[in-house]
C-alpha cells in the first residue's frame, strides 16, 4: 500500500523499542491520565502492558507511570500475575483491558479478564473466562481489590455473570475501550464496556464451526453507586451478530464510540479464515438507545462502497478535540487471508454523517521492512510482520495522536516490542 497524506495528518514521528522486555510479546500497551484532581499525580501518564510467553498467556501486566507525558517512565510493578488453581496444572491467567478515569465515581476503573489454562494449556478458550474490575482513588497510587462484574439482579454472580453468559458454559471478555456516554438520555453518565460473548444454544452446546470461536459483540453498562463505591453493571438487551457467509468468527473484539448527536457506534473484528469468498473486512454497528440495543453490524466501508479490506485483527477509534474520529488497524489493498497479513498499520478518518472511512485519508503508520521481503525468499517464512494489538489515545495537547503498537518482526518468534507513534494532527 502506498503511503497517503491526505486529511488531518501532517506528520508521524517513530520510536521503536518503547518498551522492551527480552523473550516475551509485549500487546495492549493501555494508556491513561490520572484524572482525580484532588489528589497527588493528577495529570500522569499510566500505562499497563500485557507481558505473553506464548499466545494468550497471561504472564502478567506491567505497570508504569510517567510524569512528563510519556517521555521518560517508571515501571512500578507487575499486576495480575497468574495463579494455580488446585495441585495439579491448572493456571489462572489474566489479561488487561482498558483503564479511563470517570469524574462521578472519581477513581480510575481498570478491566482484567482471568481465562482457566487447564493442564498447562487454554483448553477452556471459549468457556471458562470471567472480568473483574479495580479502582483507584488516588491517581494509580494504590487500588483495590477485584470485583467481579455480574448483573445487577438477584441470581447473578461471577459464574453466572449476565443473561446467556455462564462461567463453564460459554465465555465473556473484554479487550478494549471502555466508554463515557455523555449525550442526553436515560444512561448519560453510565460506562459502556465493550464485551464479545461466545455463542452457545440453548442447550449449553457452543456454536464453534472454525475451531477459532463464534462471537457476537455488545456491551455492559456500569452506574456509580456511592453508598458501594462499586458499579452495577447491566447487559444490552440486544447483540451486533453476523452469520457464518459474513464472517466465519462472528464479531469480536469491539470498541465504541459516541457520536456528536449521542449515537453510539462500535467497531468490530471480523475474519475469513479458510474462506477466501468472504470479504475480510471490520464491521460496524450502531446503537441509537445508549447502548441498549445494537443495530445489525454492516462491513466498514469506504465513501464509494467499495469494501475497506483489514485482516482479522483487532480495531481501535480515536476521537480528536473537533470531534473527528479517526480508525487505527490493519488496511489492506486486497482481501486479505484470515488474521493475515498484520501490516501495514494504519490511521484513516471515519465520515461521522456517512460511516464510512475517508479513502484519501488513509495513511500509512509503519509497515513492513525491506529486509522482510528479503527474508522471505531465502526462508520461505510463512508471514511477515505484527502489528495488531495496539492502543491509541489523543495526547493531553490535543494536537496529536498516540499509537502504542507491537513489533513482532518474525511471526515464528513470540517476542515482539513496542513501538510508540506520535501522528502529529492538522488544525
Amino acid at each position: 500500500m502506498a503511503e497517503r497524506t491526505e486529511s488531518r495528518v501532517s506528520g508521524i514521528a517513530i520510536h521503536e523499542n518503547a518498551i522492551v522486555r527480552p523473550g516475551y510479546a509485549l500487546l495492549n500497551a493501555v494508556s491513561v491520565y490520572a484524572g482525580n484532581p484532588n489528589r497527588p499525580g493528577y495529570g500522569n501518564l499510566l500505562q499497563f502492558v500485557n507481558i505473553f510467553g506464548k499466545s494468550d498467556s497471561g504472564e502478567g501486566v506491567l505497570y508504569r507511570v510517567s510524569r512528563d507525558n510519556g517521555k521518560t517512565w517508571r515501571e512500578v510493578d507487575v499486576f495480575d500475575l497468574p495463579y494455580r488453581v488446585g495441585h495439579g496444572r491448572d493456571m489462572m491467567r489474566k489479561i488487561a483491558g482498558d483503564c479511563m478515569y470517570d469524574e462521578d465515581s472519581g477513581a480510575l476503573i481498570r478491566i482484567v479478564t482471568e481465562m482457566l489454562w487447564e493442564k498447562g494449556e487454554i483448553h477452556s478458550l471459549f468457556r471458562k473466562r470471567r472480568m473483574y474490575y479495580r479502582l483507584s482513588f488516588d491517581n494509580g497510587a494504590t487500588w483495590t481489590d477485584a470485583v467481579y462484574m455480574h448483573q445487577n439482579e438477584e441470581g447473578y454472580d461471577r459464574d453466572r455473570m449476565f443473561p446467556g453468559v455462564t462461567y463453564g458454559v460459554n465465555m465473556v471478555t473484554s479487550l478494549f475501550k471502555m466508554h463515557k456516554i455523555r449525550g442526553d438520555g436515560p444512561n448519560k453518565g453510565k460506562l459502556a464496556v465493550g464485551i464479545q460473548v461466545q455463542i452457545a444454544g440453548t442447550d449449553g452446546d457452543i456454536y464453534n464451526p472454525t475451531g477459532m470461536g463464534f462471537f457476537k459483540s455488545g456491551c455492559v453498562l456500569g452506574s456509580w453507586n456511592a453508598e458501594k463505591l462499586q458499579y452495577d453493571w447491566e447487559a444490552c438487551e440486544t447483540y451486533a451478530e453476523v452469520t457464518t457467509e459474513e464472517s466465519t468468527r462472528g464479531v469480536y473484539e469491539p470498541v465504541i464510540q459516541e457520536l456528536d448527536d449521542g449515537t453510539l457506534i462500535m467497531v468490530l473484528r471480523g475474519s475469513n479464515m479458510k474462506r477466501p469468498d468472504i470479504l475480510g473486512t471490520k464491521f460496524i454497528s450502531v446503537s441509537r438507545d445508549q447502548g441498549r440495543t445494537w443495530g445489525r453490524p454492516a462491513h466498514l466501508t469506504y465513501e464509494d462502497g467499495q469494501p475497506m479490506f483489514s485482516s482479522s485483527s483487532s480495531p481501535d477509534l480515536v476521537k480528536g478535540e473537533q470531534g473527528r474520529i479517526y480508525f487505527v488497524g490493519i488496511i489492506t489493498d486486497d482481501n486479505p487471508n484470515g488474521n493475515m497479513p498484520r501490516y501495514p498499520l494504519c490511521i484513516a478518518q471515519l465520515d461521522t454523517d456517512t460511516l464510512c472511512i475517508v479513502r484519501d485519508s488513509v495513511t500509512v503508520i509503519d509497515s513492513r521492512r525491506p529486509w522482510h521481503t528479503a527474508q522471505r525468499e531465502v526462508e520461505a517464512a510463512r508471514y511477515d510482520v505484527d502489528y495488531s494489538n495496539h492502543h491509541a489515545y489523543l495526547d493531553a495537547a490535543g494536537s496529536k495522536i498516540v499509537v502504542h503498537a507491537p513489533y513482532r518482526a518474525d511471526l515464528h518468534n513470540i517476542e515482539s516490542v513496542i513501538n510508540r507513534y506520535d501522528i502529529q494532527l492538522r488544525g
